[in-house]
């Protein structure tokens, strides 16, 4: 719940500075930069219970200094349980420093980032405590947290146009 007290704190924050940011002669200088994006992850577990986990994120990166910038994101992932399996859904939010290198006349830009916030598992089966199973506090909970943390980098070409929005695709 702090985290999403957090990453609420930072959007609001994070679209005032968009706002009292001057205006930007291309859409690719535009210090404020949101992503809506789907994503898929193929998970291998033991015993062939291998399953899809798909959902959707939302982010948003602002530049404040140069190539320096902050970044939030929110990401949503579910997986409907079987026979086997139980369902799995999933609330990752996270934020952090980004740093970008723009190319000349800003076609490309190369960026890398950490971040940092929490996952929250729910609608599952966890495990709750360890030992023997004897134990009142041992056994299987329906939600469980830990800490996200994620180090990475990329491109993302440009397409300028004359739209407010500009087009953009990144890996």
């Amino acid at each position: 719940m702090k985290i999403l007290f957090a990453f609420s704190a930072l959007s609001v924050a994070m679209l005032s500075l968009a706002v009292a940011s001057p205006a930007q002669e291309s859409a690719a200088a535009s210090p404020l930069e949101i992503a809506v994006t789907y994503g898929a992850q193929y998970a291998i577990s033991t015993g062939n219970n291998n399953f899809w986990l798909q959902g959707g994120s939302a982010e948003m990166h602002h530049r404040f200094y140069r190539g320096l910038g902050v970044v939030a994101s929110v990401t949503g992932a579910h997986v409907a349980g079987n026979a086997t399996a139980a369902p799995l859904n999933t609330v990752t939010t996270v934020f952090g420093p980004r740093y970008t290198i723009s190319t000349h006349k800003d076609r490309l830009a190369f960026f890398g980032e950490g971040l940092i916030g929490e996952v929250d598992g729910f609608d599952s089966s966890f495990p709750a405590g360890s030992g023997p199973s004897g134990v009142s506090t041992n056994g299987v909970r329906s939600s469980a947290n830990g800490l996200a943390r994620s180090r990475l980098g990329g491109f993302a070409p440009s397409y300028p146009t004359e739209d407010p929005i500009s087009r953009t695709s990144s890996c």
